[in-house]
């Protein structure tokens, strides 16, 4: 990722889109899950998209770092919360 957003003016607008997309997807919790996704789940087609990301990396649950996990698990208290009507 470092080298292209060092490169970014060179990358093509799909990819510099893709990249600006992914960077929104794994900010704030889920970038303690960046090297995990990136390890267990990145191929140039895979989603970008924030729930698709969540999905792959639990099931790669076992794989994925201390902190990633910590952070899923997070998830999946929100994700409770919303069907039961108890969050915004």
């Amino acid at each position: 990722m470092q080298y292209l957003k060092t490169n970014e003016s060179k990358l093509s607008m799909a990819c510099a889109q893709r990249m600006h997309d992914l960077q929104e997807t794994i900010s704030g919790p889920l970038e303690a899950c960046r090297d995990d996704w990136v390890a267990l789940c990145y191929h140039p087609r895979a989603s970008t998209e924030r729930r698709a990301m969540i999905e792959c990396l639990r099931l790669n649950e076992a794989q994925v770092s201390a902190g990633c996990r910590k952070v899923l698990q997070g998830t999946g208290d929100m994700q409770r919360q919303r069907s039961r009507g108890s969050a915004p």
